[in-house]
């Protein structure tokens, strides 16, 4: 699709490749994870994680952060705080209000997906070449750029991070 391709159709293509990487990253995690004995990525692994970086979420919260049915999150919720996963607090302020919070097993449960998906990825990415891996990370950061909003991508500019040899440095 090179040389002659439009920007429109080079668009589309990458929106397609874009899916094609999600679905092959989602298909490698489920299969080293039924390999490592965890089970398949579910909903309720978007639950744990979800209140993993909002610690006091509500289920009203949850339901539309997630595209998540409320109904269903009610259930994953009811679940897992009958596993031990999650505890549900009243709010002090609105007792009508039940904020969600990780147990110290939510908490390991969340670590060992990370850590699963990360090692995963960090795999993957070293099975590149050194071009590959320096195309890669000049797309993913202009990817981001484009991305950010524009105040984020004038700090960004500022600052160099939009460079992907400055912005690997910070990440690392």
């Amino acid at each position: 699709m090179r040389g002659g391709s439009s920007p429109s159709q080079r668009g589309e293509a990458i929106v397609d490749l874009l899916q094609d990487v999600a679905s092959a990253l989602r298909e490698e995690l489920f299969r080293r994870a039924r390999e490592a004995g965890m089970p398949r990525f579910s909903r309720e692994l978007l639950v744990i994680l979800k209140v993993t970086k909002e610690p006091g979420i509500t289920v009203n919260e949850l339901a539309r952060r997630t595209d998540i049915p409320k109904s269903q999150v009610s259930s994953f919720v009811t679940r897992l705080a009958a596993e031990g996963v999650l505890r549900k607090e009243k709010d002090p302020r609105d007792q009508r209000l039940i904020r969600l919070f990780l147990t110290e097993e939510g908490h390991r449960r969340a670590e060992r997906w990370h850590g699963a998906y990360r090692t995963m990825l960090v795999r993957t990415v070293r099975s590149l070449s050194e071009e590959e891996a320096g195309n890669l990370m000049n797309g993913l950061v202009a990817l981001r750029a484009a991305l950010a909003p524009p105040a984020g991508r004038d700090r960004a500019r500022a600052s160099g991070s939009l460079d992907p040899r400055v912005a690997s440095k910070q990440e690392v």
